[in-house]
């Protein structure tokens, strides 16, 4: 799923009441508080202000390029082409932790073409079937992880969380916004259609123009994401993998 021009010019609504607030500079705000250095085609969490593209972002700017527009823009001409294997709505990425400990991170993403929701009890199955199939492969490929990590505000949603074993996701705890130049806090704004909710968005907007603080902004977000980490022999289990 893509997200829309609205969604970026939603974000860059956000960033003009930060700057406002805490008086940033715009350019910097974006940079570091907003996921546009990432979007435009860096595909990385880090915030370079001697990228290229970043600096071809900033010229565009320059040149009265609306930030919104051209954010979006360039994340079109820059989509992001993962080598990461899907599976349905499902993919992985095998790396370690702060540690050093083995870990699978998982990703949703909504591919569904049905016409029933991804999270439905319609689509339960062919989700739980997409699950099985990809720890399937990752307990052939990557026999020594020991742990799976998620990280999204989709786990607010029984209908989410019911397609993971219960260890997983009985005991995560809601996290504060942060870092907003992740994704994640952004997420509950976009439809599974690929629109904005425009509720939430009349809703959250109404909250930031009243905000005084950078702390106030963050609470205005509607959903906080949770961060749960399981034992990956309780996902072999639950999705019935044999040893």
């Amino acid at each position: 799923m893509r997200y829309n021009r609205d969604f970026f010019k939603l974000i860059y609504k956000y960033s003009l009441r930060y700057s406002k607030i805490t008086g940033e500079g715009i350019e910097d705000v974006l940079l570091t508080q907003t996921p546009f250095y990432y979007a435009i085609g860096n595909h990385t969490w880090e915030s370079d202000k001697k990228s290229k593209l970043w600096l071809e972002y900033l010229d565009g700017i320059k040149d009265g390029q609306s930030p919104g527009d051209l954010a979006y823009d360039m994340y079109l001409k820059h989509l992001e082409k993962t080598k990461l294997k899907w599976f349905g709505c499902f993919r992985y990425k095998n790396t370690v932790d702060k540690e050093g400990i083995p870990i699978i991170k998982i990703h949703f993403e909504n591919y569904d073409t049905s016409p029933y929701g991804p999270l439905s009890k319609e689509r339960k199955e062919v989700r739980m079937m997409e699950l099985k199939e990809m720890f399937t492969e990752i307990k052939s490929l990557y026999p020594d992880v020991k742990f799976v990590q998620g990280g999204s505000w989709l786990y607010h949603y029984d209908s989410y969380k019911r397609l993971f074993p219960k260890s997983y996701t009985e005991k995560m705890q809601e996290v504060p916004v942060k870092d907003t130049r992740m994704f994640v806090p952004w997420g509950p704004f976009v439809s599974s259609e690929g629109g904005l909710k425009e509720d939430l968005v009349e809703e959250f907007l109404k909250k930031i123009e009243v905000a005084k603080t950078v702390d106030q902004l963050k609470e205005s977000f509607p959903l906080k994401g949770y961060f749960p980490r399981g034992r990956i022999e309780d996902f072999y289990e639950f999705y019935g993998i044999s040893k």
